[in-house]
């Protein structure tokens, strides 16, 4: 099985044993959630960041926790897969549309965007 399809999956079990099949099938419901899990998602890479001594401009640093920063990573992940669901995306689809904004990304870094 593909892992990125197995993540999502395991997301979607989780998130079914937590709310009902008639509320993910609700258009109003999945709107709220996607600004709701956005919002989360903001918060989580802020989390992430503070692990990271994103300040430059701090003269003083604390050590980077490296199994900190992967925790928050995964968190991130955590609400990424989130939005994938409500937006109905699954492994392959997100591989197409991944593909096909590469393709573009580098269409622009050649043509010195």
């Amino acid at each position: 099985m593909d892992t990125l399809q197995y993540l999502l999956d395991r997301q979607r079990k989780f998130e079914q044993d937590l709310i009902s099949l008639d509320q993910i099938a609700d258009l109003a419901y999945q709107q709220s959630q996607l600004k709701e899990y956005s919002l989360a998602l903001i918060i989580e890479v802020t989390e992430f960041l503070a692990e990271i001594n994103w300040k430059p401009w701090k003269k003083t640093q604390k050590d980077v926790d490296c199994a900190k920063v992967k925790e928050e990573f995964i968190d991130i992940l955590h609400f990424f897969l989130i939005l994938a669901l409500l937006l109905d995306l699954d492994a392959t689809e997100i591989k197409t549309i991944y593909d096909k904004k590469m393709a573009i990304n580098e269409a622009r870094q050649k043509s010195g965007y």
